[in-house]
């Protein structure tokens, strides 16, 4: 595929704990009655917040003021320090405050307050950190330490309290290039523990400081990284009046306080009359299903059966590929795979011509997939979790879908019984059925449902991610995470019916990739018309056709889902967006913690 100037991104990158040189400055002097504090200072490698030294160390300097939080016993009191020649002003007086062992506490600098918290105060980062005196702003210490009943002194070692994400870019970079780094800026900390909370999610572009050439660092709060996995990822880079944006991988689970994470981004451009496309070995001309599947590949269509469709039967053979044969005059090619007991997917489909009610629920038939698949392969978590907490069990069970049992799923079941026959998303679904979020949800009737199994995973606790970002290149990465990482795919399209016929929710199972690692042709489920696909559950394989949008309002997608080439070889004419990818992690990280025990 010939293109221009486009740029793709590798992560290289890795989590490093930050460089600290610690050296003890700014003793107070005092006599019997006060109380001793020294501080000192933890530095980035760089510049920090601090004055640095040829050491890379950091030292208060005259008129700094600290937050300092104290807890003797039950007693708690609140004060505010400044730097004043060479010692903290006022000085603690042990004997204002006991002499039982104490805990302090401090932040800086001096943050505004919270109305209604004392132990809370208020972080909103620059958005623009793009000079040094910007970037130490955003720039937060946090210290704590205990001291002994009787003792006149104390140490507090500031540290980082935030995240610091570290750019490097390498290979062809535009000389226009801008860089934005995507992040949740606005919340709160705590004086006590140096916790940051973030209670509500707002998310903002900041201009990061170049700190040498290709290089760029910005000062982020401590959250999780799920949100930078899909959507508008975690950086915006804009060059030549073009955009593309990078999605963090899974390996990237939280930027954790007083750590950075380092990012490793080679840029490659392809020249306008040069195709150069780069081959994925790991992937070039291989099948993949998603974990856990048995079925088999596709054996090609000179090794399949051959069905007319003269007369549509209900008995095809079960777990086997097949074509449909049709009259000489009719060219459509199409290819089947049968459901079989013990295959590992599965077909959620709604009821015949939508009698049921259920016309617009392709989301919630999607999600159900996703999530029979979730509940499956996590079958010993979710037995040890019933047992542990009874009453919570979640329905299960899925049955072959047949003309006299169209409401085959237990779970599809439930959502219908908790929304009404409107549109939503498959990502939503997942995530609410486990966890009681209930975004990404229209007309819920149910929102006080907390979720089947939230005594594990809290709301922040995502199992289902998505992006709308269907460039080739986003496309195929996120489809190769998918084998990689043992997730499960749903996806939407438009105009997979017909021209005119919106969004519809469907589920890969499995793909097939060319010779260069793309994908090819995906193996999905479709849930609508049930009725008419073989045993009423099938999965029909399709080709993916990669070119630019034939609109302007989403460069970003240029995937597209095909039916198979005629059979005499000329590609078929009608062809449907592909708008997300909605990945469903099994989430062992979080069930290995509730349930250690488990093997």
């Amino acid at each position: 595929m010939r293109q221009l100037n486009k740029l793709w991104a590798v992560l290289l990158g890795s989590m490093c704990f930050l460089i600290s040189c610690d050296r003890t400055e700014d003793i107070s002097f005092s006599d019997n009655e006060y109380f001793t504090l020294e501080c000192a200072k933890s530095a980035w490698s760089q510049e920090s917040r601090t004055a640095i030294d040829d050491e890379g160390s950091g030292h208060f300097e005259e008129g700094n003021r600290i937050d300092v939080w104290m807890k003797a016993g039950e007693e708690t009191s609140n004060v505010g320090l400044q730097y004043e020649s060479g010692k903290w002003t006022p000085s603690l007086k042990r004997v204002n405050n006991g002499q039982e062992a104490w805990t302090l506490s401090a932040l800086y600098p001096v943050l505004s307050k919270p109305v209604g918290d004392e132990t809370r105060r208020i972080l909103n980062l620059p958005l623009n950190q793009s000079t040094i005196t910007n970037q130490q702003e955003a720039d937060i210490l946090f210290a704590q330490t205990t001291v002994g009943a009787g003792d006149t002194s104390a140490k507090l070692l500031f540290k980082h309290a935030l995240h610091r994400i570290n750019i490097h870019l390498k290979g062809t970079v535009p000389e226009d290039l801008e860089l934005k780094i995507r992040s949740c800026t606005n919340g709160e900390i705590s004086l006590v523990d140096g916790r940051v909370y973030l209670p509500n999610k707002s998310y903002y572009w900041i201009t990061p400081r170049q700190t040498a050439e290709h290089t760029y660092s910005a000062i982020i709060l401590p959250q999780e990284a799920s949100d930078y996995q899909r959507g508008d990822g975690l950086l915006r880079l804009t060059f030549g009046g073009k955009e593309i944006s990078y999605s963090l991988t899974s390996e990237v689970l939280s930027f954790q306080p007083g750590m950075q994470t380092t990012l490793n981004l080679t840029l490659k451009s392809a020249d306008e009359d040069v195709d150069d496309e780069v081959v994925d070995m790991e992937f070039a001309n291989q099948t993949r299903w998603v974990y856990g599947i048995t079925s088999p590949a596709f054996p090609g269509r000179d090794n399949v059966q051959t069905i007319p469709v003269t007369t549509w039967i209900t008995d095809y053979p079960e777990g086997e590929w097949f074509r449909n044969g049709y009259a000489a005059d009719i060219l459509n090619e199409v290819e089947y795979l049968t459901w079989k007991e013990g295959c590992g997917w599965y077909d959620c489909n709604k009821t015949f011509e939508y009698k049921g009610g259920d016309g617009n629920m392709c989301w919630a038939a999607t999600a159900s997939n996703l999530l029979h698949w979730w509940l499956n392969h996590n079958s010993k978590y979710v037995q040890a979790y019933e047992k542990a907490h009874p009453g919570n069990s979640c329905p299960k069970e899925y049955r072959q879908m047949t003309e006299a049992d169209q409401n085959h799923s237990d779970i599809f079941n439930f959502f219908k019984q908790n929304f009404p026959n409107l549109g939503s998303w498959e990502t939503g679904g997942v995530n609410w059925f486990i966890n009681g979020d209930g975004q990404k949800l229209n007309a819920n009737s149910n929102k006080d449902f907390k979720g089947f199994f939230s005594e594990v995973f809290s709301k922040d606790n995502a199992v289902a991610t998505d992006t709308y970002n269907m460039s080739k290149e986003n496309f195929n990465r996120w489809m190769k995470e998918a084998f990689r990482m043992n997730k499960a795919i749903g996806f939407s399209v438009f105009g997979f019916a017909n021209a005119g016929s919106g969004m519809h929710a469907m589920t890969i199972w499995g793909a097939e990739f060319d010779a260069n690692g793309n994908v090819a042709y995906l193996y999905f489920c479709d849930n609508n018309q049930s009725e008419m696909d073989p045993n009423y559950g099938a999965i029909k394989r399709y080709k993916v056709v990669y070119q630019l949008g034939e609109t302007s309002y989403d460069k970003t997608r240029e995937t597209f889902l095909a039916p198979l080439d005629n059979i005499e070889g000329t590609p078929s004419k009608l062809k449907s967006m592909i708008c997300s990818l909605t990945l469903v992690d099994l989430r062992l990280d979080i069930w290995q913690k509730a349930f250690p025990d488990i093997k």
